[in-house]
């Protein structure tokens, strides 16, 4: 471990070391390529919101009347 810091005067040089360590591990993170697994639930998700806004609010929901809600009463369509 890096122990007590007992000087003050070394106290700007570790933060410094410090920031600079950070930046340097932020900055590769930032480069790395996206896994393609990730890159396709992406894509499916944003497939899966367009097809909500494509069929309206109140049925993407659950709400509203369907075809799945009609077998599911034997066809009398909920009510």
């Amino acid at each position: 471990m890096l122990g007590r810091i007992s000087d003050k005067k070394d106290r700007p040089t570790l933060r410094n070391t410090i920031e600079d360590n950070l930046r340097k591990v932020y900055q590769e993170m930032l480069e790395e390529e996206v896994p393609d697994r990730f890159k396709q639930l992406l894509a499916e998700l944003k497939k899966a919101q367009g097809t909500a806004a494509e069929i309206g609010p109140e049925t993407a929901a659950g709400g509203g009347d369907s075809a799945v809600d009609g077998a599911a009463d034997g066809g009398k369509g909920g009510k």
